[in-house]
Formats: C-alpha cells, sequence, structure tokens
C-alpha cells in the first residue's frame, strides 16, 4: 500500500506526496514520508492505551524533526532513549506532564521548549466555499448539473464531509455567473 499526505498550502492546488508504506505502522510510516518526500529525518512514536472498559485511558504521540544541519547521532540517541522508555501511551499515562517525558527522553541532551498548541482535526471546507468551487464550472457543465434528477453531493478530499446541493442551489449559483 501508499501513504498519501495532501497538503493545503494556501495554494490553487493542494500538494500531495506519496510514498510505499514501509511497515503499517502509522509512526514508522510517517517517518519514512518525511525522509523520503520531504528529505526532513524525523522519529514519529504515536500511540493508544485502552482501559478494560475499552475507553481510551491515554493517547498521543511524540513528533521529532532534526533541524538543518542537525547532527545524525543526536537524533539517533533520542530516538533509541524514546524506545527504551517503552510506548509512549504508557508514558502518558504515568507521567504527570509533557515536560516530564521531554526530560526523561533528552536527559542530557540540551534542548528548549518553544510552546505547546493543542493538536485538533480541522479542515476548512464549507457548504459555501464548494458553492463557490462550483460557481468556477463552465455554464455547460452547471447545465448538466442542474439536469441531472435529486441533488448533487460534493465530497471534501481532506476530511470526507459530504455537502449536498438541491436543483435550486444550483440554479442559483448559474444565475450568479457573468
Amino acid at each position: 500500500g501508499f501513504l498519501e499526505v495532501i497538503k493545503d498550502m494556501g495554494l490553487r492546488q493542494p500538494f500531495i506526496g506519496r510514498v510505499p508504506l514501509v511497515s503499517g505502522e502509522i509512526g514508522e510510516d510517517f517517518a519514512n514520508y518525511f525522509l523520503v518526500s520531504e528529505q526532513i529525518p524525523s522519529l514519529i512514536s504515536l500511540g493508544v492505551l485502552v482501559a478494560p472498559d475499552l475507553s481510551i485511558k491515554a493517547a498521543g504521540g511524540l513528533f521529532v524533526q532534526a533541524m538543518p544541519g542537525a547532527d545524525d547521532k543526536v537524533l539517533e540517541k533520542i530516538e533509541r532513549q524514546v524506545f527504551s522508555l517503552g510506548p509512549i501511551s504508557y508514558l502518558l499515562d504515568k507521567s504527570s506532564s509533557l515536560e516530564e517525558i521531554m526530560e526523561q527522553i533528552m536527559q542530557d541532551i540540551p534542548y528548549k521548549l518553544v510552546g505547546e498548541k493543542p493538536l485538533q482535526f480541522k479542515c476548512n471546507c464549507s457548504h459555501e466555499r464548494l458553492a463557490r468551487i462550483m460557481a468556477s464550472l463552465s455554464s455547460e457543465e452547471l447545465q448538466e448539473i442542474e439536469a441531472s434528477v435529486g441533488k448533487l453531493e460534493v465530497c471534501c478530499n481532506f476530511c470526507n464531509e459530504v455537502y449536498g446541493f438541491t436543483q435550486e442551489e444550483i440554479a442559483t449559483i448559474k444565475k450568479q455567473k457573468p
């Protein structure tokens, strides 16, 4: 299989990188993607700890990328230390803070914590944005869509959200064209 990464960089077309899977482990496959596609040595450790009642007890990850000119031996040392500490989900469950985990990993390697930011799955798609995209279609294409039965469904390539457009909405978009 393949790992395909789609990045919306604010340009006309998204950047798409694709590499073969190396192990089927998501962290290893993403690290390989960054090395092969973006030429950035990376360490990615991901994990989920499931409680006996099947709830999520701890989940998270560690993402380390070498800065340009970084010593490969330092990254290798960090990688050895991360793997010697065990699964990241267990570290998250047992540690009181991210700083504590960083201290365990980095030990004698100097580092600077430059900030923390919560991560979230977010896409900037919307019904209105997709309507604007549809407005860029030719009159002939809109005519074909308008003539089709029922409503048109458009799926966002990033988040897989499906947006429906009725014939009335398609007709309105068509009228707004110059």
